[in-house]
C-alpha cells in the first residue's frame, strides 16, 4: 500500500474524468472538518462513537455529516488542473 501512488492514480483519473465532462473541481482542506459546527463555527465536542454535540449552539451532528457539511462550505484551497 502506497499512499502517494494512490493519491497520484486518483488524481489522473479524475482529471482524465474531468477533461471529458468539463465539470470544474477545487480542492479542499480536510483538516478539522469534523471538529467545527457547520451551522455556527463552534467547537463539537464528542457525546457518543459518532455523536457529536455543538459546545456554542447546541445541535448534534453525525461526524460524517458535520464533515461533508464543512467540505461543502469550505472555500476552495486550489483548482485542480486538468
Amino acid at each position: 500500500y502506497n499512499p502517494r501512488a494512490r493519491r497520484w492514480a486518483w488524481r489522473y483519473a479524475t482529471s482524465l474524468f474531468l477533461k471529458w465532462t468539463g465539470v470544474p473541481v477545487g480542492l479542499v482542506d480536510p483538516a478539522y472538518t469534523s471538529s467545527r459546527c457547520p451551522a455556527c463555527r463552534g467547537f463539537l465536542a464528542r457525546k457518543s462513537y459518532r455523536g457529536l454535540v455543538c459546545t456554542s449552539c447546541g445541535r448534534e451532528w453525525h461526524r460524517g455529516e458535520a464533515a461533508a457539511a464543512n467540505v461543502a462550505l469550505s472555500p476552495v484551497a486550489r483548482g485542480l488542473r486538468c
